[in-house]
């Protein structure tokens, strides 16, 4: 740890919120999971997934096909992930994408408070009775 803060490197005593460091990150580079996808997704960062289970996978290519992130496959992290990540924290287009898709997400006041008024008006449209 020393050696680190000695090189330069921030090193905080306690780990950081991850919507707190990737306010400040051209990209997020994490394994699929959808924690860390929904945050890099609602600041408004690209991501770069490298999966190890099916749903990870999944998430990296919803992100890829939405044109906000991509995948690299275990068997080519070795040989493409420092060019791809490179090439993706240059592209001010992905940037850009990643950026309206954060602003055009629904912002909730109250999440549970609009989660109890949808299922109002779902149970409402079927004719039953809401709590």
């Amino acid at each position: 740890r020393a050696r680190l803060a000695a090189a330069g490197h921030e090193v905080p005593a306690t780990p950081p919120a991850l919507a707190t460091r990737l306010r400040r990150a051209r990209l997020a580079i994490h394994h699929g999971g959808i924690g860390t996808a929904e945050t890099a997704l609602a600041i408004g960062v690209p991501q770069l997934v490298l999966p190890r289970h099916l749903e990870q996978r999944l998430t990296g290519e919803a992100l890829a096909a939405a044109g906000i992130g991509g995948v690299v496959r275990r068997a080519a992290v070795g040989q493409d992930l420092a060019p791809r990540a490179l090439a993706m924290m240059a592209d001010e287009g992905l940037a850009s994408r990643a950026l309206e898709v954060a602003r055009a997400m629904p912002r909730a006041e109250d999440p549970c408070a609009q989660a109890m008024d949808a299922a109002r008006r779902l149970m409402a449209g079927r004719g039953e009775d809401a709590p």
